[in-house]
């Protein structure tokens, strides 16, 4: 009987395995009838049993209750089967409308497991990307897209710069820039000319400029954020890279143009606080009088912004910025190092942004910029027998330089046999003559009665306070090329204008035009830092810049722009400058 029960466990599962058998007439034919037909089946449990009943080991009787129990085991598992294929069937049409099926799909009656799992791990995936891409995934963590946020610029410019006949180009505009960068200047040397700016040669040129970063979203209200950017060179105040230079297709440069980290108070407060660090956009409301826009700043800054209204908002900056920091191991070539001269700028600035009425808005500030040790100072009284000799106040010299400060030599190089009593070996550095404390006061006023086009009028004053003509105008020594050995320069400056038009290009054909008029004395701002196109750069400038914007798309626009510029003080140097250029943005 053992071995009885272990074939009927074998015909049972036999009967659950078999496909179709409790259909099959070989098996309901008897349990109905009651008697089982002994010929041949095609189902291998009631051949089974009836082998058993040959062979006697079981009676008829038995066989057909066994045949009855496989039957009713069968038909529990073919409903159990039944309702697995319903619910597939179901998941299967829910898809199929989910993802409309193509007419080029192939349909198949059987998929392996490990094949369907194959193509739920695709379906996941191409589900993933969808998300990514269309950016309406439910979580935050599985949406990058949320918590990074790429963006790029191209623009193509081309430039015209002409100069007017009455030009001096007689060598009345020296490029400090350049002497301070490279080797010192011997002014013994009268048979070498000292390099000058260019005042009287017309140039065309094609630029361009590449910038691409992104802004990470830490959470908590913190902000990573990095930009690459074009540039011929680390100017500060420029990232045009000029096309054929340096020539023979070379590659450009690609330059760090961003880094920092921010934290900015969230929620619904009407006190806003943001605190930033590293290389970053100038915090600071202003205009390019002061400040080129293509300038970031390395420092620490911490903002805020208070409600007291519906309408009013007062805000504030103040941060502090290295402008130079000396080498560790200047100088190179002696073993007895120099004092450190750092410099650095400290600021702070206040307004209020209003909205007077639903269409005319108000915004002001004040500002004041206080620059450390970033004038020049004599050195310590030396005698330099060649140009690798170094004074003890070479660092400071500016970094960066454009035109129009007043400058006065670094070194205090004492006249002896060795250096012919002053007629040889007068290698010098220039540094700036005026020390830097301006205040600055901007504004702005939009007018919003003529939607959806925008009238803007903006302005700015600067005035130097720490200038002082009498530290360096009653000696020479302090400028022995520019404005002929003395100082007619100035301390203040002023820039009014006014634009029309769309109050952002955001769609094609979208349009803003404007014009303005500036007056900038030599040492009423650091001349590194102030716009380095108009009159190509500097102080000590006055004149008018038109300039006009016209959208070919959301993200294409149109740009020109003509200024034409004039010295202020000193030799006759006047300058047309036409910009017309195309730029992509995303």
């Amino acid at each position: 009987m053992k071995n009885l029960g272990l074939l009927v466990t074998c015909a049972t599962l036999t009967a659950l395995a078999t496909p179709g058998s409790a259909q099959s007439a070989d098996v309901v034919a008897p349990a109905s009838s009651g008697q089982l037909d002994l010929q041949t089946s095609q189902n291998a449990t009631v051949n089974l049993i009836r082998l058993l009943v040959k062979s006697g080991v079981i009676t008829q009787e038995a066989a057909v209750d066994l045949i009855r129990q496989a039957e009713r085991e069968a038909q529990v598992a073919q409903a159990q089967a039944q309702s697995v294929v319903a619910a597939a069937e179901q998941i299967k049409a829910a898809a199929q409308a989910e993802l409309a099926a193509s007419e080029t799909d192939i349909r198949v009656t059987y998929v392996p497991e490990h094949v369907r799992q194959e193509i739920a791990a695709d379906v996941r995936n191409e589900l993933a990307a969808d998300a990514r891409k269309q950016n309406w995934s439910a979580t935050d963590e599985a949406s990058w897209t949320k918590n990074i946020r790429p963006f790029a610029d191209f623009r193509i410019r081309y430039n015209s710069i002409s100069f007017d006949d009455a030009n001096d180009n007689t060598g009345s505009f020296p490029d400090f820039n350049a002497i301070n960068t490279g080797s010192p200047y011997d002014l013994a040397d009268i048979t070498t000319f000292y390099p000058t700016i260019n005042a009287d040669e017309n140039r065309d040129r094609v630029g361009v400029r590449a910038r691409l970063g992104f802004e990470a979203d830490l959470h908590e209200g913190f902000l990573f954020g990095v930009r690459l950017a074009t540039g011929s060179g680390s100017s500060p105040v420029s990232t045009n890279q000029t096309v054929g230079s340096p020539g023979n297709f070379s590659k450009y440069s690609l330059w760090l143009d961003q880094a920092f980290l921010s934290w900015e108070t969230t929620g619904d407060s009407d006190l806003r606080l943001r605190a930033v660090a590293g290389r970053y956009p100038n915090p600071f409301f202003k205009t390019d009088l002061t400040w080129d826009d293509d300038i970031n700043l390395d420092g620490i800054s911490l903002s805020a912004s208070y409600k007291i209204s519906d309408r009013v908002k007062l805000f504030a900056t103040a941060g502090i910025f290295p402008i130079f920091n000396t080498a560790f191991d200047f100088p190179s070539n002696q073993p007895d190092k120099f004092s450190s001269d750092d410099r650095y700028m400290s600021a702070i600035q206040a307004g209020f942004d209003a909205d007077i009425t639903k269409s005319i808005r108000l915004k002001a500030a004040l500002a004041y910029y206080l620059f450390t040790d970033i004038e020049g100072a004599p050195s310590d009284p030396y005698v330099p027998l060649s140009d690798d000799d170094a004074g003890s106040t070479d660092g400071r010299r500016p970094g960066f330089a454009q035109k129009g400060n007043t400058y006065m030599p670094l070194r205090n190089i004492t006249p002896t046999a060795a250096n012919g009593f002053g007629t040889t070996n007068q290698w010098q550095y220039f540094g700036l003559a005026s020390e830097f404390r301006p205040i600055v006061a901007t504004a702005q006023l939009d007018l919003n009665h003529f939607e959806p086009f925008q009238i803007t009028f903006f302005g700015e004053a600067v005035k130097n306070t720490a200038y002082d003509v009498n530290r360096f105008s009653a000696n020479p020594a302090f400028d022995p090329i520019f404005f002929g050995g003395g100082n007619k320069g100035g301390d203040t400056g002023y820039l009014v204008g006014v634009s029309v038009g769309s109050a952002a290009l955001q769609q094609r054909w979208d349009w803003r035009a404007g014009i303005d008029y500036r007056y900038l004395e030599s040492d009423a701002f650091v001349d590194g830092f102030v716009d380095s196109d108009f009159g190509l750069g500097g102080t000590n400038q006055q004149g008018f810049t038109l300039s006009a914007r016209l959208a070919l798309s959301a993200r294409v626009f149109l740009g020109a722009r003509w200024l034409s510029a004039s010295e202020i003080e000193g030799a006759p140097l006047r300058s047309d400058y036409f910009q017309f250029d195309i730029n992509s943005k995303f």
